[in-house]
């Protein structure tokens, strides 16, 4: 898992700036393209200091952290069921749904981002599931289960 050298070129912006470990998997390449790509519309010309801060997979699905001018995000806090099902809750503070800040607008996109990822294999990007397996809960499609199962390790 890296970043495509092609987005560093595209939105050098986005990658700069003091960062945790930004690092997306195959599977989730092209959303993680658009989201840039969308994210950069919004902004417009003023960047405001945008930068990716952390990008990781955790409990299967992709975690999108980012900061604008050091304003803070939302907690997200992440359950798992005893079948692997992940549920999200955020705490955000909305101040007018009708007219949400450029913040809120750029949260929307990455949320709806992110939880599009438990349904993508993390390999592929190919419509997956839940598949728990020496302690690690990953989305992987039909072909990827098997191959894991059989003892090899797709590459993501």
């Amino acid at each position: 898992m890296k970043i495509p050298i092609n987005l560093q070129e595209r939105f050098p912006y986005m990658f700069s700036g003091k960062h945790l470990s930004l690092s997306i998997a195959k599977g989730w390449e092209s959303l993680f393209e658009k989201l840039c790509i969308d994210i950069d519309a919004q902004l417009g010309s003023d960047k405001r200091g945008f930068h990716w801060v952390q990008l990781k997979e955790k409990f299967g699905s992709a975690r999108f952290y980012w900061e604008m001018q050091g304003e803070p995000q939302a907690l997200r806090i992440d359950e798992i069921d005893k079948l692997g099902a992940v549920k999200t809750l955020l705490a955000r503070d909305v101040k007018d749904e009708s007219n949400p800040t450029l913040q809120e607008q750029i949260s929307a996109l990455v949320d709806a981002a992110a939880d599009k990822t438990p349904r993508m294999c993390i390999a592929c990007g190919q419509p997956g599931r839940g598949h728990a397996d020496r302690g690690w809960l990953l989305i992987l499609c039909e072909e990827h289960i098997k191959q894991r199962e059989a003892g090899i390790d797709p590459v993501f």
